[in-house]
C-alpha cells in the first residue's frame, strides 16, 4: 500500500510539473507571438526602406521615382524626366555559389551603380566586392555594353579591363560576367516604349 501511494504522489508531481512546463510553454509562446506582432510592420518598413536606399543608390539618384516592369526591372524616372532602369542580376558562379546583384542604368545606357544584395562568398576576401568593404563595385560606373567592348568585359587575368582582387579571381570574374549579361538582357529586352 505504501509503494501505491508512493507511485500515485510521484506521479501527480510529474503532472504537476508537466502542466507547469505546459503553463510556461504557453506563456513564452504567447509573448513572442505578441512581440513579433508589434514588431512585424516595423520590420516590413524598415526592409522597405533598405531596399528603397540600395535602389537609388544604384540609379545613381536619391530624387527618382521607381516603377517595376517584368522581370523584376525597375524604371527610374529622374526630375529632368530622364528614364533609366535597374536590372537584377544572378551569377551562379561565386566561389561560393550563387550572387544577385542590382544594376543600375541611366538613359544613355550608362551603368549608374552596381550593388551586391545577396552572396555567400568569404569574408575578407570574396567579399571586396561588397561597397562597404572596397570602391572595387564603382568600377563598373560609367561603363555601357559598348564601353568597354565585349572582349573587355572579363577580369585583366583573363584579359579583359576590369580588376580582379588579390588573391581571388572567382568571385570578380562572376560578378563582371554578371553585370555584363544584365546589360545584354537590358539591351534586348526592353520595349521601345520604355526608352525616352
Amino acid at each position: 500500500m505504501h509503494e501505491h501511494n508512493h507511485n500515485k504522489t510521484v506521479l501527480n508531481r510529474v503532472l504537476r510539473n508537466a502542466i507547469k512546463l505546459a503553463v510556461f510553454s504557453g506563456l513564452i509562446v504567447a509573448v513572442v507571438a505578441s512581440i513579433n506582432f508589434v514588431t512585424q510592420d516595423r520590420i516590413e518598413l524598415e526592409k522597405k526602406q533598405a531596399s528603397e536606399r540600395i535602389l537609388k543608390e544604384v540609379a545613381g539618384q536619391r530624387d527618382i521615382q521607381l516603377t517595376t516592369i517584368a522581370d523584376g526591372i525597375y524604371v527610374t524616372t529622374n526630375k529632368q524626366g530622364h528614364t533609366g532602369f535597374i536590372v537584377p542580376a544572378v551569377t551562379q558562379q561565386g566561389y561560393n555559389g550563387e550572387i544577385k546583384l542590382l544594376v543600375g542604368v541611366n538613359h544613355l545606357g550608362k551603368i549608374t551603380g552596381v550593388r551586391v544584395v545577396e552572396h555567400r562568398e568569404t569574408p575578407g576576401l570574396g567579399d571586396k566586392m561588397l561597397v562597404r568593404v572596397s570602391d572595387w563595385i564603382t568600377g563598373f560606373n560609367g561603363k555601357s555594353l559598348q564601353n568597354p567592348p565585349s572582349e573587355g568585359w572579363q577580369v585583366r587575368k583573363d584579359g579583359g579591363e576590369f580588376d580582379q582582387f588579390t588573391g581571388a579571381t572567382i568571385t570578380p570574374r562572376a560578378v563582371v560576367q554578371a553585370v555584363h549579361h544584365a546589360l545584354i538582357k537590358l539591351n534586348s529586352g526592353i520595349s521601345q516604349e520604355h526608352l525616352q
